[in-house]
């Protein structure tokens, strides 16, 4: 018998970063949703000062030397093995790149969802 492929468009089987989440994690398991939390957050800031580091045509050595750190510690926090203070993330934007950053706070959609049950 042959297999049939699906002719649902792709769209219908996307889950947000939260709906994985809640499959991932039920709420009886916070503390490994919160660590699982904290490793994404920590990639997602070393692909960003990566890509703004490509973007100003900075190596990691030289963006090392303009804000006296190790090359080491720029490829760490690059590739998410270090999760940096918020100084540190200054440091490597502001004076590092001469970028200007803006901190926005709003409330998850996933929050808002949990709170109003």
């Amino acid at each position: 018998m042959k297999s049939r492929k699906s002719t649902a468009p792709a769209q219908a089987n996307t889950l947000s970063l939260d709906e994985l989440h809640d499959e991932l994690f039920p709420p009886s398991e916070v503390e490994e949703r919160q660590q699982a939390d904290e490793r994404i957050s920590s990639i997602l800031v070393g692909k960003l000062i990566k890509e703004y580091r490509l973007k100003h045509g900075l190596t990691q050595e030289q963006l090392a030397q303009k804000i006296e750190a190790r090359k080491g510690f720029i490829s760490r926090i690059e590739n998410g093995y270090v999760d940096p203070q918020l100084s540190t993330i200054y440091r490597i934007l502001e004076t590092g790149m001469g970028l200007e950053i803006e901190i926005k706070v709003k409330e998850r959609e996933h929050a808002k969802r949990h709170s109003s049950s």
